[in-house]
């Protein structure tokens, strides 16, 4: 993919987002529902905590990704999508470039969970350094078990 934009979600611009997102994996899968992504999104956006790719100003939303502040000493990455269209391109690895630089200015670890049958998004985590660090039985889902991965701060 091209040169991509990163940015600042309005939450309009979050919401909007919202029926795409759970159409796909693993979101279909776990239950998410459109009205609840999208009250979810526009209020993390109000928060300032949502960051959005497109390929050009003003072009559609291609990928999303949601960070909570302040969880265990750094950041966590409570939400990462991107468009089926755009899939397989570097855009989830260009969405976490730009949350790692701006976490690791003020804090030690970024963190991220991942659904322990989601191979690929575990694989896609591995192979951008993150480490796992525990299991969350129960979190998402009864009967599911979400993997904690941390990624730190490179030593200065």
């Amino acid at each position: 993919m091209s040169l991509v934009l990163v940015a600042k979600a309005s939450p309009a611009q979050a919401a909007g987002q919202a029926v795409w997102i759970a159409g796909i994996e693993p979101w279909r899968g776990l239950g998410y529902r459109a009205p609840a992504l999208r009250a979810y999104l526009r209020r993390s956006a109000a928060s300032g905590d949502v960051f959005a790719a497109r390929q050009r100003a003003g072009g559609p939303v291609l990928g999303i990704v949601v960070v909570q502040p302040g969880v265990l000493l750094g950041d966590f990455v409570s939400l990462l999508a991107v468009r089926p269209s755009a899939a397989g391109q570097g855009l989830g690895g260009t969405l976490m470039a730009y949350v790692e630089s701006r976490t690791f200015k003020t804090r030690r670890w970024l963190f991220v969970s991942a659904d322990a049958a989601n191979a690929i998004a575990l694989g896609f985590y591995r192979k951008l350094g993150f480490r796992r660090v525990g299991k969350l039985p129960d979190l998402v889902q009864s009967g599911r078990t979400e993997i904690l991965l941390r990624k730190g701060r490179a030593p200065s």
